[in-house]
């Protein structure tokens, strides 16, 4: 959710380092050992006010209810199959 899918995914088509027996490499790459690779920014935008814009970080305390919290934990162990 913190990567942009426009702005935020840098696609380096050719890179050296490739491996010879990647599957969808054509030819060309696997000859000269060239590929692609892929970089996520997933950091904070640079426009955004730290103060205000910055997501509250969700957690199990803060979200749910006291109720919903101590219904899960009573079944935690049957939830995880023991």
């Amino acid at each position: 959710t913190k990567c942009h899918p426009a702005r935020g995914i840098l696609v380096n088509e050719y890179t050296r380092g490739g491996n010879p027996i990647f599957p969808a490499g054509d030819e060309f790459e696997h000859n000269n050992l060239w590929g692609a690779s892929v970089a996520f920014d997933c950091t904070w935008p640079d426009h955004w006010d730290r103060a205000k814009d910055v997501p509250v970080k969700s957690s199990f305390e803060d979200t749910y209810t006291a109720a919903t919290r101590s219904k899960v934990l009573e079944r935690w162990e049957e939830y995880l199959g023991k």
